[in-house]
């Protein structure tokens, strides 16, 4: 659409020309944002501290319907067919139709999550604070085998290369799994860095690229 569009911690969301920088419109919201807005098809969905995504129009930030889950929002949606995908600090992975936001099912984690749901075809990968990684079927958001143990909580949303996800976790490792036989390939910690990994990992050109709180 030639926009860029951005939330900040102070409940305001705009939009912003691409190619001049020159603000289109912008909107106030008693609330504030974390998760960066996803696009799709004139829509802008955003989840905001309260826990409440909305949709907006894109064209003058017009709320469409919001689907309030009731805590806070951390992660950008994602996509599936004609579902939203987001998670929650509650620990659940919502599905909400995009024509109206009613609520087509929920996967329920051990504890909060704050990643995104990564997609990769019609599976979605969650990295929960519960220490697991999750593998949900997002056509009835039913899990996919019983979740991998990843041995420390994670923020991260996790990245898929291929047949291949890759997880970071806050004990400063990164776990590396082979689909759809959820086969470990390997492990990455080093002593010497261990420190959180705080954001996803980027894979290109055969290499695993992950930023580490120990500067």
């Amino acid at each position: 659409s030639g926009r860029v569009f951005a939330a900040d911690h102070d409940g305001r969301v705009l939009a912003v020309d691409l190619q001049s920088g020159q603000e289109l419109w912008r909107i106030e919201l008693d609330t504030g944002f974390v998760a960066s807005p996803a696009y799709r098809a004139g829509v802008l969905y955003v989840g905001d501290y309260d826990g409440t995504l909305h949709a907006l129009d894109a064209a003058n930030g017009a709320e469409k319907w919001q689907y309030a889950s009731g805590t806070e929002i951390d992660g950008s949606p994602n996509f599936f067919e004609q579902l939203v995908l987001f998670t929650s600090q509650n620990g659940n992975l919502y599905a909400v139709h995009i024509a109206d936001g009613s609520l087509a099912w929920q996967y329920e984690t051990g504890d909060q999550l704050q990643c995104g749901p990564t997609l990769a075809g019609d599976k979605t990968f969650l990295g929960g604070c519960d220490s697991f990684l999750h593998i949900v079927d997002v056509n009835n958001g039913q899990a996919v085998g019983q979740p991998l143990a990843i041995d420390a909580p994670t923020g991260s949303t996790p990245s898929v290369l291929g047949n291949r996800v890759f997880v970071p976790t806050y004990a400063g490792e990164i776990f590396c799994y082979q689909m759809p036989e959820t086969t470990p390939l390997w492990r990455f910690k080093n002593p010497q860095l261990a420190a959180e990994f705080k954001n996803s990992v980027a894979v290109a050109d055969g290499l695993a690229v992950a930023a580490s709180r120990n500067k």
